[in-house]
């Protein structure tokens, strides 16, 4: 069985699945799989999952960071494994909720390939620019779109990441001629807004 986790969760959560109800597991270390790049929220919350989950059962949990592809690569490498319960998902909106929509060909299938444990963690989003930008407000970045829209740039974790889904549908109400910047992992939108290449992220 493989394990999906949205987010993280507590250890009482993990009792729930049957495979994880043995009284011998985990006998070994177990792979907890962070489809992104280290930094990141999904990342942040798989660490702190994998050291509370070390620290409670007295087992080590190793995470290991597989990004590319909005998620797929690390999602592909656990639908892959060996379905025995000491490989851990700890999966994202875009691994597992929007790859299946956007791409016509994945090489897992969200319900065939995974059980899921739980949904851990609610992040919400927020939309910040740079200070030279002189943004102070939502209507004043909406007002620079409609005059300016080919002077905005945005940052986004991607072209599956949830902010990106929420800026389209930003953009094609606001300014749709604004330009994303896209990068590769979503720790960077952040970083790249600060030193002024984005106005927004």
């Amino acid at each position: 069985m493989r394990l999906t986790i949205w987010g993280a969760l507590s250890v009482a959560t993990l009792w729930a699945c049957p495979a994880l109800a043995q009284s011998d597991w985990p006998a070994r270390p177990v792979t907890v799989v962070v489809p992104s790049s280290p930094g990141g929220g999904t990342d942040t919350y798989g660490r702190i999952l994998a050291q509370a989950l070390t620290e409670q059962l007295k087992q080590t949990f190793v995470v290991e960071n597989k990004p590319g592809a909005s998620g797929a690569i690390g999602a592909t490498a656990v639908a892959q494994a060996v379905a025995d319960g000491y490989t851990i998902l700890v999966a994202s909106n875009s691994s597992l909720g929007i790859n299946p929509g956007l791409y016509k060909t994945l090489q897992y299938d969200v319900f065939r390939d995974f059980a899921p444990v739980t949904r851990g963690v609610i992040a919400p989003m927020v939309i910040v620019a740079h200070p030279d930008a002189k943004l102070k407000t939502l209507a004043q970045l909406v007002e620079r779109g409609k005059v300016e829209p080919e002077k905005l740039f945005y940052g986004t974790a991607g072209v599956a990441a949830r902010c990106t889904s929420a800026c389209a549908w930003w953009r094609q109400r606001a300014a749709p001629a604004s330009v994303m910047c896209p990068t590769m992992a979503s720790a960077r939108p952040t970083k790249t807004c600060w030193p002024g290449a984005c106005s927004s992220c």
